[in-house]
């Protein structure tokens, strides 16, 4: 039997408990108004409502106590960090969870910033564009060219999405001898550059890259704060 202090909420038929001290968490919301100005039918004490219930988990762990922005939950897939916390954001303002909205909305303002204050123990980086001049080899794409990168966190997960796949690692350059330790060497400096201009101060080490189509560049980069290895940049 329901206790007078909790609810059951549901959402797309998954159902959530939910507690009165949760919903008064940041309150007035939602929930205060509709839950408890205007309860649930008496014996069920169920709560209906047509919205994602995965990102219901994560208003439900807000007031919890829980960090409701963990980069590592909240990416999904190969999508921008930015592109779940707007997720997130627009359930925030639906069950009008003010204080919520304001970290939503300082993160995807100061996305750099936010995330590098989140305790995770383990962060990787994609680095993905293109350079502006065609080259016969890789090394000398990196040499001559102007890269054009955008950076975004992934989760541990997306490491096994087949896009990245067959990517070439720290122990297997696509040329060997001197040759491929100056490919090494030239894709070191333009991460190392890339990440210096776009704020990030913590030490990195390279994962793997893979050159696509010709001119397009994917590099992942191990970004775990404090970590350092024999074959890791530091800015």
């Amino acid at each position: 039997m329901a206790s007078a202090n909790e609810f059951t909420v549901l959402v797309s038929e998954k159902l959530f408990k939910i507690t009165r001290k949760q919903i008064h968490f940041d309150a007035p919301n939602y929930f205060t108004k509709r839950v408890l100005t205007n309860p649930p039918t008496v014996g069920s004490r169920i709560m209906e409502l047509s919205r994602d219930a995965e990102m219901f988990q994560f208003i439900l762990d807000y007031p919890s106590g829980y960090s409701a922005i963990s980069t590592d939950r909240l990416v999904i897939s190969c999508l921008p960090a930015s592109r779940s916390i707007q997720d997130l954001l627009v359930d925030a303002t639906f069950y009008e969870l003010d204080k919520l909205k304001a970290i939503c909305t300082r993160l995807l303002e100061h996305p750099i910033v936010e995330l590098e204050n989140q305790p995770l123990p383990k962060r990787y980086l994609l680095l993905h564009g293109s350079c502006n001049v065609p080259a016969a080899s890789f090394a000398d794409a990196l040499f001559k060219g102007q890269h054009t990168l955008t950076t975004r966190f992934i989760p541990r997960d997306a490491l096994f999405h087949p896009d990245f796949q067959n990517l070439t690692g720290m122990g297997r350059c696509t040329s060997s001898g001197p040759k491929g330790y100056r490919e090494l060497s030239l894709l070191a400096k333009v991460v190392l550059t890339h990440l210096q201009s776009a704020g990030f101060q913590q030490r990195w080490s390279l994962i793997g890259w893979k050159r696509v189509h010709g001119n397009e560049l994917m590099v992942i980069v191990d970004y775990s704060s404090g970590k350092h290895h024999s074959s890791s940049a530091q800015t």
